[in-house]
C-alpha cells in the first residue's frame, strides 16, 4: 500500500492487491499518546475485469449465443463500448434475432467497481446459393451435371436428404444412365453454411430409329418419290451422310431427277437425331430409235420396213403403246398388206425401253383411168383419138399383161382397147376397157361450119365452143402433139379459160355424142 504511515488526519491510502488490511492509529497530544490497532479492519476488493469471452456464430438470420467470463462479479451487456443500452445481464447472453454480424460489450461489474467492456460479436453468415439446370443426352450414357454456387464447396447426393455422397466439385459424372435420374446438389461455405439442396436431373432422351427407307428407280429424267419410316419423331432428308444440307421434311418426298443420286434421311424428335440411312434414286438411260426407214409399193403386197437403234434389241407393233409384239430386229417384213399401214418400233435395254417410232409401210392404189367405154371413131382415127381421163395414159392390147399399145395405132372396128394410168410411179392396178366402133363421119370443114362453132379466133383468154350435140370432152394440144389441157363436157355449150396458154398455135379436139372434130386456134 502507499503510503504506509500518513500523518494526516483523513488520510488516503493505496492498496496494490486486494486483501484484507489491518490498520493503526496512534494519536499524539501534550498530554500523551494513544494507539489503537483494527485487525482485518479494511477488506481491498480486486478490480472487476473480463477474464476471458466466447463470440458466437450462426448461418441466416437468427438468435445468437455468445459469452464472457468475469474475474469476479457479474457481466452486463451493452449495445454500445461506452454508455449504451443494457441488454441483458449474465455471463451467456441470447441476441435478438439479427439478420447481419452484430457487435456487442461485455463489462464486469463486482458491485465495486466495473471493468472495461470488452467487445463480442456475433456472426450472421450468408448461406450460400446454388443453381443448376437439368441436362439433356440424347441415348444411353453418362451425363455430366454442373452446379454454380455462390460460394463454398458443391456436394452431390442421391436423395433430397440425408442420402449417399457421389461426389464433391461443380461438376458430376453420372454413371451410365439408360434412365432419367435426378440428383442433387447442396454448397458449403467456408463458415460452415449449408445451402437447401436443389434436384438436377440427368434427363435421358429416346433416340429415334429409321426402319424402313423406299428408293426409286426411272428410266430416263423425270418425277420419284422415295419414302422413309421411323419409330419416332420427324423425318428430314439430307444431302449428306452428317452436316450436308438439309433438303426436305416428311416421310415422302417427290423430286424431278435427272441423274442417279444417293440422298440420306434421319429422324429427329426432341433434339435427338438418328443415324441417316442413304436412300438412292437410280435413273436408267433410255435407249432411243436412232432412225427408221418406212417403205412403199403400188399395189398390194409386203414391204421391208427398218430401224437403227441406240440398243441391240429391237421390237416391232401394230399399235404405238400396247398392242402385239410382230418381230424383232432391224428390218421388218409386213405381212400382205393392201392399203397403208403403220407399225410401231421400240429398243429395250434390259432395263428401259424407249418410246416407240411409227414407221410407215406405205401401199399406193391408182385406180383405172375413166372415159366412155364404147366409143365411135371416123376412119383412119388412131388410139389418139379415144376419149379417157387420167394421167399418163397406157394403152395396151389385153386387160392385164399384154403389149403396149403406141397412140399412133390405128383403130380397128369392134376391138378393145384398154387404158391404164400412172400416179405417183404406179400405174393403175386395172385397165379400161373400150370398144371402138367405126361411124360414117363428115369433112372436118363440113363438121366445123355446120355442127360446131369455136370462137373466138384468135383468142385471148376465153374460148368458147357451141354445138348441135352434148359435148363430151376437150382436148388441147400444142403444136408439138403435147396434150396442154382437158375439160370434160357437160352440154352443147362449153368455155375454156386459155388466158394461161402462151402465145402460138394450139389443136382443139372436141368430142360430142356424135363425133369427134378438130379445129385449130391461134392464142395470141
Amino acid at each position: 500500500m502507499s503510503p504506509s504511515t500518513n500523518n494526516s488526519q483523513n488520510p488516503v491510502v493505496k492498496y496494490a492487491t486486494a486483501g484484507t488490511y489491518a490498520v493503526t492509529l496512534k494519536v499524539q497530544n501534550t498530554d500523551g499518546e494513544n494507539t489503537v490497532t483494527k485487525t482485518a479492519f479494511i477488506k481491498v476488493n480486486a478490480s472487476a475485469s473480463i477474464s476471458s469471452t466466447t463470440p458466437g456464430s450462426r448461418c441466416g438470420a437468427g438468435s445468437v449465443n455468445i459469452s464472457a467470463t468475469p474475474n469476479s462479479g457479474t457481466i452486463k451487456w451493452y449495445n454500445a463500448s461506452t454508455g449504451g443500452t443494457l441488454l441483458f445481464t449474465g455471463n451467456n447472453f441470447t441476441t435478438p434475432s439479427i439478420s447481419t454480424s452484430t457487435t456487442y460489450y461485455a463489462e464486469a461489474y463486482n458491485g465495486c467497481t466495473a471493468s472495461t467492456r470488452t467487445a463480442v460479436l456475433a456472426s450472421v453468415n450468408s448461406i450460400p446459393t446454388i443453381s443448376a439446370s437439368n441436362v439433356e443426352s440424347c441415348g444411353p450414357g453418362s451425363v455430366t451435371l454442373t452446379a454454380n454456387p455462390s460460394a463454398g464447396t458443391v456436394k452431390w447426393y442421391d436423395a433430397a436428404t440425408g442420402g449417399n455422397e457421389l461426389g464433391t466439385g461443380t461438376t458430376y459424372t453420372t454413371p451410365n444412365l439408360s434412365a432419367t435420374k435426378t440428383y442433387y446438389a447442396e454448397t458449403t461455405s467456408a463458415a460452415g453454411c449449408t445451402s437447401n439442396r436443389i434436384a438436377v436431373d440427368a434427363i435421358i432422351k429416346p433416340i429415334p430409329v429409321i426402319t424402313s427407307t423406299t428408293p426409286a428407280v426411272r428410266c430416263g429424267s423425270g418425277q420419284v418419290t422415295i419414302s422413309a419410316a421411323a419409330d419416332m419423331g420427324s423425318i428430314n432428308w439430307y444431302d449428306s451422310q452428317t452436316g450436308g444440307t438439309w433438303l426436305y421434311s416428311g416421310n415422302s418426298w417427290t423430286i424431278n431427277a435427272s441423274n442417279s443420286t444417293t440422298y440420306w434421311v434421319g429422324s429427329t424428335l426432341n433434339g435427338c437425331n438418328s443415324a441417316r440411312v442413304a436412300v438412292t434414286i437410280t435413273i436408267n438411260t433410255v435407249p432411243t430409235i436412232n432412225s427408221t426407214s418406212g417403205a412403199s409399193r403400188c399395189g398390194t403386197g409386203s414391204l421391208t420396213l427398218n430401224a437403227t437403234a441406240s440398243s441391240p434389241t429391237i421390237k416391232w407393233f401394230d399399235a404405238a403403246t400396247g398392242g402385239t409384239e410382230l418381230g424383232s430386229g432391224t428390218t421388218f417384213t409386213t405381212p400382205i398388206l393392201s392399203n397403208t399401214t403403220t407399225y410401231y418400233v421400240e429398243t429395250t435395254n434390259g432395263t428401259c425401253t424407249s418410246v416407240r417410232s411409227a414407221v410407215v409401210a406405205t401401199i399406193n392404189h391408182t385406180a383405172a383411168p375413166t372415159g366412155n367405154t364404147t366409143q365411135q371413131f371416123c376412119p383412119g382415127a388412131t388410139i389418139a383419138d379415144l376419149v379417157v381421163y387420167g394421167n399418163n395414159v397406157q394403152w395396151y392390147d389385153l386387160a392385164a399383161g399384154g403389149s403396149v399399145l403406141p397412140s399412133s395405132t390405128p383403130l380397128v372396128n369392134g376391138t378393145v382397147y384398154y387404158a391404164s394410168q400412172w400416179l405417183n410411179g404406179c400405174e393403175s392396178e386395172t385397165r379400161l376397157a373400150v370398144t371402138a366402133s367405126q361411124t360414117t363421119c363428115l369433112a372436118n370443114s363440113e363438121a366445123i361450119t355446120t355442127k360446131i362453132k369455136v370462137y373466138p379466133v384468135p383468142v385471148s383468154d376465153v374460148l368458147y365452143i357451141d354445138a348441135e350435140a352434148q359435148i363430151n370432152a376437150i382436148e388441147i394440144y400444142a403444136a408439138s402433139g403435147q396434150k396442154i389441157l382437158a375439160e370434160k363436157g357437160q352440154n352443147k355449150k362449153h368455155q375454156i379459160n386459155v388466158s394461161r396458154l402462151s402465145q402460138g398455135v394450139y389443136v382443139v379436139k372436141i368430142f360430142t355424142d356424135r363425133e369427134t372434130k378438130v379445129v385449130k386456134i391461134i392464142k395470141k
